[in-house]
């Protein structure tokens, strides 16, 4: 594709679909990160000892002994 008939394309209004399709994509992208960042497990940390005291999580398998690969960190006093 050639720099002219790229330029030519981007001066044409988007059609219907193309809208739609658009909204789609971004409304699809939304909803992954409203998922991806509430089922994020929360581990509450100690800040005198650096010990977990509680662990939030979706899956209630996690626990200060068993604590997930990736999650988000509060400390607390």
């Amino acid at each position: 594709m050639s720099l002219r008939s790229f330029l030519d394309m981007m001066e044409r209004p988007m059609t219907n679909t193309q809208v739609i399709m658009s909204a789609c994509l971004i409304a699809g992208g939304f909803i992954l990160f409203l998922h991806l960042w509430a089922s994020t497990p929360v581990v509450y940390l100690s800040h005198n000892t650096g010990q977990c005291t509680e662990v939030l999580s979706p899956d209630e398998s996690h626990t200060c002994g068993n604590l997930p690969i990736k999650y988000e960190t509060v400390w607390v006093e």
